[in-house]
């Protein structure tokens, strides 16, 4: 009976678009990875370096300059009625307009100030500003078809950026005497013209109205603000640490930890492709609140635990014997840092699963304060451990802050959803 009862299952649409979406984000997420060996072994260390800060950038200008726009879009689009959604659409894309242009004055006027102190030149940060333009326009065009169930054309555009950025980079880093500027400007090219091709499909349908709703923008407002802090906050608990490296440091150093770290991020891109297979189901069983779907709910929570255990030991053993091979011997002495970045990240993948069991109450404020104040504890602590103990320093900062978000986040997490944690073993 439970195979033919697999074989409905498996031709189910709802199993096969989760599937085609994971294997599609896990692509799409694992590309930077496979450009990395590529830099290392061409590239000075000092140069990666100013790419992993790049990549930082990145991340914590996304919050900062679009306010997280795109997550209001995503979610009101079932929410608004589907005649007032275009209005809604163009109010969001005007907002952003504004905030954006506001922000990069901002950013131009202190230029020289951000760059000093991130050690990173300034006129590269305007690049950086561009790259996140575009790549909010690439984003809402790829929630708008994941959330219609428009698989084809999420698919080819996903991954058709994903190559031709990384291509592009790859080509101007070694033909054009860019050195590590050539991602940049890669990425620029990938992300402009992916972006200039998603505000094109807008119009054609009809979602550039050119006209602003007093009330949407206030909606917008209120969904989007406190996903920024609480992306922010995501930053100053995690990347932030490359930024205190580099200042305190150098470049150098920011680059082994930057290439160190991508062993945890592995771990990372597992944990996001098992949540979008696993979480709906744990939802599904979550609504029921009955004393046998929440002991398989602590059963399945117990299983990612153990993948997430099983492979962070598999990616440390790879990472410890094949660093050299993978990444070059320049970065032989790094090491050391593998098993706390690696144990870092599984404690990070055990907070993600926690999490999700505050979401489901719509407590996203809880979630918040616990980025945030783990942020903002990891700026201080990253501050005195690398001052005192250099770019191990911070991979422990990192145990220690993730080790914190697991546990506070398991704590809010059981007493708003009470699961048998601890007596799922008894009769």
């Amino acid at each position: 009976m439970l195979i033919p009862k697999i074989k409905s299952l498996s031709k189910s649409k709802l199993v096969k678009d989760s599937a085609s979406y994971t294997i599609i984000s896990f692509l799409e997420k694992i590309s930077p990875f496979l450009v990395l060996p590529i830099l290392t072994k061409n590239l000075s260390i000092e140069d990666v370096g100013l790419y992993v800060i790049y990549q930082t950038l990145i991340e914590v200008l996304k919050p900062i300059m679009t306010i997280n726009i795109d997550h209001a879009i995503l979610i009101n689009y079932y929410k608004v009625e589907k005649g007032k959604f275009k209005k809604y659409f163009s109010s969001a894309l005007i907002l952003f307009g504004y905030f954006f242009f506001f922000m990069l004055f901002v950013i131009i006027i202190f230029r020289d100030t951000i760059s000093s102190l991130i050690k990173f030149p300034a006129i590269w940060l305007i690049f950086v500003c561009l790259n996140v333009f575009f790549s909010f326009l690439v984003e809402n065009r790829q929630n708008l078809w994941r959330i219609t169930f428009n698989i084809k054309k999420y698919r080819n555009f996903t991954l058709g950026i994903s190559v031709v950025k990384s291509v592009a980079g790859i080509l101007l880093v070694f033909y054009s005497g860019l050195g590590w500027k050539g991602m940049i400007v890669g990425h620029l090219f990938g992300y402009s013209l992916f972006g200039i091709y998603a505000f094109i499909s807008f119009y054609k349908e009809d979602l550039t109205k050119w006209s602003a709703d007093a009330l949407f923008i206030k909606d917008i407002l209120k969904v989007s603000i406190p996903i920024a802090i609480h992306r922010f906050g995501i930053w100053l608990g995690s990347a932030g640490n490359k930024i205190i490296i580099a200042s305190l440091i150098g470049t150098a150093a920011t680059g082994s930890y930057g290439v160190v770290a991508v062993f945890g991020a592995v771990i990372a891109v597992l944990e996001g492709a098992i949540s979008k297979a696993i979480i709906p189901h744990i939802y599904e069983k979550l609504k029921e609140n009955t004393s046998k779907q929440n002991k398989l709910v602590v059963k399945m929570s117990y299983g990612i635990y153990l993948i997430l255990i099983s492979v962070s030991i598999v990616v440390y053993f790879i990472g410890y014997y094949l660093m050299d091979y993978i990444f070059g011997k320049q970065l032989n002495d790094t090491k050391l840092l593998l098993l706390p970045l690696i144990i870092a990240a599984l404690f990070k993948g055990f907070y993600k699963l926690h999490v999700h069991y505050i979401f489901f109450t719509k407590k996203t404020l809880q979630v918040t304060k616990i980025t945030l104040f783990t942020g903002v504890l990891n700026v201080g602590l990253s501050y005195f451990l690398i001052s005192n103990y250099g770019i191990t320093g911070a991979a422990y900062s990192l145990v220690i802050i993730n080790f914190i978000q697991y546990v506070l986040s398991f704590k809010i997490g059981n007493k708003l959803v009470p699961m048998p944690w601890f007596k799922y073993f008894e009769k």
